[in-house]
Protein backbone atom coordinates (compact mmCIF):
# COMPACT_ATOMS: atom_id res chain seq x y z
CA UNK A 1 0.00 0.00 0.00
CA UNK A 2 0.89 3.26 -0.67
CA UNK A 3 1.94 5.62 1.93
CA UNK A 4 -0.49 8.21 2.08
CA UNK A 5 0.16 11.96 1.13
CA UNK A 6 0.71 15.03 3.54
CA UNK A 7 -2.76 16.27 1.52
CA UNK A 8 -4.67 13.27 2.46
CA UNK A 9 -3.64 13.21 5.56
CA UNK A 10 -4.95 16.93 6.15
CA UNK A 11 -8.42 15.85 4.48
CA UNK A 12 -8.52 13.08 7.50
CA UNK A 13 -9.62 13.43 10.86
CA UNK A 14 -7.26 12.86 13.39
CA UNK A 15 -8.14 9.21 14.29
CA UNK A 16 -8.30 8.56 10.52
CA UNK A 17 -4.77 10.36 10.03
CA UNK A 18 -3.28 8.60 12.67
CA UNK A 19 -4.64 5.02 11.20
CA UNK A 20 -3.41 5.84 7.68
CA UNK A 21 0.36 5.82 9.18
CA UNK A 22 0.48 3.14 11.51
CA UNK A 23 3.04 1.00 10.01
CA UNK A 24 5.23 3.72 8.61
CA UNK A 25 8.60 3.87 10.01
CA UNK A 26 9.28 7.20 11.96
CA UNK A 27 11.07 8.81 9.64
CA UNK A 28 8.10 8.45 6.76
CA UNK A 29 5.61 9.83 9.17
CA UNK A 30 7.77 12.62 9.87
CA UNK A 31 8.24 13.39 6.12
CA UNK A 32 4.56 13.54 5.92
CA UNK A 33 3.27 15.17 8.92
CA UNK A 34 5.97 18.11 8.18
CA UNK A 35 3.32 19.26 5.54
CA UNK A 36 0.65 19.24 7.64
CA UNK A 37 -1.08 22.05 9.86
CA UNK A 38 0.98 21.78 13.03
CA UNK A 39 -2.64 21.64 14.72
CA UNK A 40 -3.25 18.39 12.97
CA UNK A 41 -0.08 16.99 13.46
CA UNK A 42 -0.09 17.60 17.12
CA UNK A 43 -3.26 15.72 17.04
CA UNK A 44 -2.67 12.97 15.02
CA UNK A 45 1.42 12.59 17.58
CA UNK A 46 -1.22 12.74 20.54
CA UNK A 47 -2.81 9.57 19.29
CA UNK A 48 0.60 8.00 18.66
CA UNK A 49 2.31 5.84 21.86
CA UNK A 50 4.57 8.25 23.42
CA UNK A 51 7.76 6.48 22.55
CA UNK A 52 6.45 6.32 18.39
CA UNK A 53 5.05 10.27 19.06
CA UNK A 54 8.78 10.97 20.51
CA UNK A 55 10.43 9.04 17.20
CA UNK A 56 8.34 11.26 14.83
CA UNK A 57 9.29 14.30 16.82
CA UNK A 58 13.16 14.41 16.64
CA UNK A 59 13.08 12.97 13.11
CA UNK A 60 10.81 16.44 12.51
CA UNK A 61 12.90 19.76 11.20
CA UNK A 62 13.02 21.58 14.26
CA UNK A 63 10.75 24.62 13.70
CA UNK A 64 8.15 21.92 12.64
CA UNK A 65 8.91 20.37 15.72
CA UNK A 66 8.12 23.18 18.05
CA UNK A 67 5.20 24.54 16.31
CA UNK A 68 3.54 21.34 16.56
CA UNK A 69 4.81 21.03 20.41
CA UNK A 70 3.02 24.23 20.97
CA UNK A 71 -0.41 23.36 19.65
CA UNK A 72 -0.32 19.95 21.46
CA UNK A 73 -1.47 19.63 25.24
CA UNK A 74 0.86 20.14 28.02
CA UNK A 75 -0.10 16.22 29.07
CA UNK A 76 0.41 14.70 26.10
CA UNK A 77 3.66 16.55 25.24
CA UNK A 78 5.10 15.45 28.28
CA UNK A 79 4.45 11.79 28.21
CA UNK A 80 6.42 12.28 24.30
CA UNK A 81 9.23 13.90 25.73
CA UNK A 82 9.65 11.13 28.73
CA UNK A 83 10.93 9.56 25.53
CA UNK A 84 12.96 11.93 24.08
CA UNK A 85 16.56 12.30 24.72
CA UNK A 86 17.41 14.85 27.12
CA UNK A 87 19.50 16.80 24.99
CA UNK A 88 17.45 16.63 22.19
CA UNK A 89 14.54 17.97 24.29
CA UNK A 90 16.22 20.47 25.88
CA UNK A 91 16.68 22.14 22.27
CA UNK A 92 13.51 21.93 21.37
CA UNK A 93 12.01 22.98 24.74
CA UNK A 94 14.49 26.09 24.92
CA UNK A 95 13.08 27.25 21.55
CA UNK A 96 9.01 26.43 22.81
CA UNK A 97 7.11 29.85 24.57
CA UNK A 98 8.50 30.09 28.16
CA UNK A 99 4.81 28.95 28.88
CA UNK A 100 4.82 25.74 27.16
CA UNK A 101 8.07 24.62 28.11
CA UNK A 102 6.63 25.11 32.00
CA UNK A 103 3.80 23.23 31.03
CA UNK A 104 5.39 20.14 29.72
CA UNK A 105 7.98 20.10 32.54
CA UNK A 106 5.22 20.42 35.18
CA UNK A 107 3.74 17.26 34.18
CA UNK A 108 6.95 15.30 33.51
CA UNK A 109 8.38 12.84 36.08
CA UNK A 110 10.61 14.52 38.13
CA UNK A 111 14.09 13.20 37.04
CA UNK A 112 13.11 13.84 33.54
CA UNK A 113 12.15 17.22 34.29
CA UNK A 114 15.31 18.08 36.36
CA UNK A 115 17.49 16.75 33.84
CA UNK A 116 16.33 18.98 31.12
CA UNK A 117 16.03 21.80 33.21
CA UNK A 118 19.23 21.87 34.81
CA UNK A 119 20.61 22.22 30.59
CA UNK A 120 18.43 25.14 29.70
CA UNK A 121 20.54 28.17 29.50
CA UNK A 122 20.00 30.41 32.92
CA UNK A 123 17.27 33.18 31.30
CA UNK A 124 15.34 30.38 29.82
CA UNK A 125 15.54 28.31 33.16
CA UNK A 126 14.49 31.20 35.02
CA UNK A 127 11.74 32.24 33.07
CA UNK A 128 10.37 29.12 32.99
CA UNK A 129 10.59 28.34 36.40
CA UNK A 130 8.57 31.23 37.47
CA UNK A 131 5.47 29.41 35.56
CA UNK A 132 6.20 25.73 36.43
CA UNK A 133 3.69 24.52 39.03
CA UNK A 134 4.84 24.98 42.46
CA UNK A 135 5.08 21.66 43.82
CA UNK A 136 7.00 20.83 40.93
CA UNK A 137 9.14 23.24 41.22
CA UNK A 138 10.08 22.92 44.52
CA UNK A 139 10.71 18.96 43.20
CA UNK A 140 13.00 19.49 40.73
CA UNK A 141 14.57 22.57 43.15
CA UNK A 142 15.29 19.49 45.60
CA UNK A 143 17.24 17.53 42.85
CA UNK A 144 19.64 20.13 41.76
CA UNK A 145 23.08 21.35 43.31
CA UNK A 146 21.87 23.56 46.34
CA UNK A 147 24.14 26.44 45.31
CA UNK A 148 21.71 26.62 41.93
CA UNK A 149 18.52 25.97 43.78
CA UNK A 150 19.46 29.01 45.87
CA UNK A 151 20.71 30.84 43.27
CA UNK A 152 17.43 30.73 41.01
CA UNK A 153 15.46 31.41 44.52
CA UNK A 154 17.45 34.66 44.81
CA UNK A 155 16.42 35.18 41.15
CA UNK A 156 12.68 34.79 40.43
CA UNK A 157 9.99 37.02 41.53
CA UNK A 158 9.43 36.47 46.23
CA UNK A 159 6.09 35.25 45.91
CA UNK A 160 7.17 32.43 43.46
CA UNK A 161 10.30 31.85 45.74
CA UNK A 162 8.33 31.95 48.66
CA UNK A 163 5.58 29.26 47.50
CA UNK A 164 8.50 26.79 45.80
CA UNK A 165 10.43 27.22 48.70
CA UNK A 166 7.34 25.78 50.94
CA UNK A 167 7.59 23.24 48.42
CA UNK A 168 10.93 21.66 48.31
CA UNK A 169 11.59 18.56 50.30
CA UNK A 170 12.02 19.22 53.82
CA UNK A 171 15.67 17.24 53.75
CA UNK A 172 16.60 19.56 50.94
CA UNK A 173 15.35 22.85 52.47
CA UNK A 174 17.90 23.65 55.14
CA UNK A 175 20.66 23.17 52.66
CA UNK A 176 19.51 25.99 49.98
CA UNK A 177 18.03 28.18 52.66
CA UNK A 178 21.69 28.23 54.41
CA UNK A 179 22.73 29.40 50.83
CA UNK A 180 20.33 32.14 50.00
CA UNK A 181 20.90 35.86 51.31
CA UNK A 182 19.99 36.83 54.35
CA UNK A 183 17.76 39.75 52.65
CA UNK A 184 16.22 37.81 50.70
CA UNK A 185 15.40 34.31 53.03
CA UNK A 186 13.86 37.41 55.64
CA UNK A 187 11.49 38.00 52.66
CA UNK A 188 10.72 34.58 52.24
CA UNK A 189 10.37 33.50 55.57
CA UNK A 190 7.81 36.39 55.96
CA UNK A 191 5.48 35.14 53.07
CA UNK A 192 6.06 31.12 53.66
CA UNK A 193 2.87 29.46 55.33
CA UNK A 194 3.39 29.08 59.60
CA UNK A 195 3.26 24.67 58.91
CA UNK A 196 5.76 24.86 55.72
CA UNK A 197 8.33 26.88 57.86
CA UNK A 198 8.09 25.28 60.82
CA UNK A 199 8.75 22.14 59.18
CA UNK A 200 11.34 23.93 57.45
CA UNK A 201 13.30 26.13 60.08
CA UNK A 202 14.75 22.92 62.31
CA UNK A 203 16.49 22.05 58.75
CA UNK A 204 18.38 25.31 58.63
CA UNK A 205 22.37 25.99 60.72
CA UNK A 206 21.67 27.89 64.08
CA UNK A 207 24.66 30.40 62.09
CA UNK A 208 22.12 31.18 59.29
CA UNK A 209 19.05 31.14 61.64
CA UNK A 210 20.78 33.89 64.12
CA UNK A 211 21.37 35.92 60.98
CA UNK A 212 17.39 36.32 60.24
CA UNK A 213 15.91 39.38 61.96
CA UNK A 214 14.02 37.60 65.40
CA UNK A 215 10.57 39.76 64.55
CA UNK A 216 10.69 38.23 61.30
CA UNK A 217 11.21 34.94 62.17
CA UNK A 218 8.44 35.10 65.50
CA UNK A 219 5.63 36.87 63.30
CA UNK A 220 6.03 33.98 60.45
CA UNK A 221 5.47 31.70 63.27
Amino acid sequence: VAAPTAELVSSLNALDAASSLVGLVSEEIAGIIGDVGASKAADILSLFAADKAAEVLVALNESKAVSIIEDMDDVNAAGMFEEVNTDKAVTLLSQTTDAKTAGVLSNLSVVKATEIFDKLDISKATNTLELITDSQAGLILGELAADKSSGFLETISTNKASSVLGEIPVAKAGAIMDLIKTTVLSTLVSKIPEEKLVARMPEMTIQKMQLIDPEVLFSAM
